[in-house]
């Protein structure tokens, strides 16, 4: 049986253990300082996205120790089952695809690559490496965007409506990747938008005014050779009015018809229509339109009505109708039918003279009555008076009381 025992702690000790630790972990450290000036390679960037058709550089440099010197250079391509040479020292060892369409930086232990007219054939894996075959583990990657633009909708919402309010972004992107170091032109219904170069175009928030169609291009583009993205947005109604078909003052017995409208997308569902009485709201009726065949006093009033779709709803402004009575209408009536009948009476006296005829003999009469009246009794002057102004005031009734057609209805039926 073994016993558990403890000891006093030893200063020395932990402190010696230490020292050992931090020794070797600084020897590591110089270790690794002295192989990287030995042989090495570094890249740039593990992975590139250029356009079919630009250039790119593979940025690169590499280190080895300073008693040997290199006498070969090269770039490899990492092939399904072979490599194929890109660049080399010696001209004639490049593959036929890649003659003078490769140069070599070679300044300072550069080994930057510069590679023109890309193509989708040079999506891959490329690796520099110089005389001892020593080569960089890593490599870089080139991948090749592929005409034409297309436009991608990012967005919070799963079904796929866009909502006014909503973040919104669309981004232009490629076949295979998207370059990140070039500039871009956005358009808008075919307009360039100038001022936006990124590849994101950012709605926060997105508004009706947004809605159109949207594509992007090459940097300065006067058009745009990707397809066009429709950005559709929704919203509940709005600028919805109420407007009466005929005139707000009407008369008992006519016909109103009120008329709601509004701008929504998608198109207001339902329209109902209000009535107030003082402080107390009725629903009279819905639809887009509403019609009274035969108003009365009963409909003089304040009206409103409301639109609503899927998305909210909205009130149009207060209209007021007012209902006017006959009572006027019957007077003036009233005071045609007695000229009519006056008229009519002074035609039979007169069967074969004309309406001018008439007005002519009574002018007459009235001016030599004022000629004559020592001869005359005065009563029947003034009855012949009265008759001359009785009668043109009838006539100024059909003119300018009763359509034009009525007179000459009354005339013919009357007079004639």
């Amino acid at each position: 049986m073994s016993l558990l025992t403890c000891q006093p702690f030893n200063y020395a000790d932990f402190f010696f253990l230490i020292s050992g630790v931090f020794f070797f972990f600084l020897q590591g450290l110089f270790n690794k300082a002295v192989a990287s000036r030995e042989w090495a390679v570094w890249y740039k960037s593990e992975q590139y996205c250029v356009f079919k058709g630009s250039s790119v550089d593979f940025g690169c440099t590499y280190n080895y120790p300073a008693d040997y010197r290199v006498k070969i250079l090269k770039w490899i391509k990492q092939e399904p089952k072979h490599i194929k040479p890109v660049y080399h020292s010696d001209p004639e060892q490049v593959d036929l695809s890649y003659r003078r369409r490769t140069e070599l930086a070679n300044e300072d232990n550069n080994c930057t690559l510069r590679l023109h007219n890309v193509s989708e054939s040079d999506v891959g894996k490329y690796y520099f490496c110089f005389y001892t075959g020593q080569a960089g583990s890593e490599g870089t990657y080139l991948n090749v965007a592929v005409l034409p633009f297309r436009v991608r909708l990012i967005s919070n919402r799963m079904d796929g409506f866009i909502q006014e309010g909503d973040r919104v972004n669309l981004t232009c992107e490629t076949e295979n990747c998207t370059p990140s170091g070039e500039q871009i032109t956005w358009f808008k219904d075919g307009v360039p938008l100038p001022l936006i170069k990124l590849w994101e175009l950012r709605f926060n928030p997105v508004s009706p005014s947004d809605f159109g169609n949207y594509a992007c291009g090459l940097n300065y583009s006067a058009i745009s050779t990707a397809p066009h993205f429709l950005l559709d947005v929704r919203y509940s109604p709005r600028n919805v009015s109420l407007t009466a078909h005929s005139a707000r003052l009407i008369h008992n017995g006519n016909t109103l018809t009120l008329i709601c409208e509004s701008s929504a997308k998608p198109p207001a569902r339902t329209y109902s229509l209000f009535k107030m009485n003082g402080t107390d709201v009725f629903q009279i009726g819905w639809g887009h339109n509403y019609t009274v065949p035969v108003v009365g006093p009963g409909d003089s009033g304040q009206y409103f009505c409301l639109a609503q779709n899927a998305l909210g709803s909205q009130n149009s402004t207060v209209i007021t109708i007012r209902v006017q009575g006959k009572t006027l209408r019957l007077r003036f009536t009233l005071i045609a039918m007695v000229c009519s009948k006056f008229l009519f009476l002074i035609r039979r006296k007169q069967p074969s003279s004309s309406i001018s005829d008439i007005t002519e003999n009574l002018s007459n009469t009235v001016l030599t009555s004022g000629l004559e009246s020592s001869q005359s009794t005065g009563s029947l002057h003034n009855l012949q008076v009265k008759l001359f102004f009785i009668y043109h005031f009838c006539l100024s009734v059909f003119d300018n009381i009763l359509p034009h057609s009525a007179i000459h209805f009354l005339a013919d039926c009357n007079i004639s």
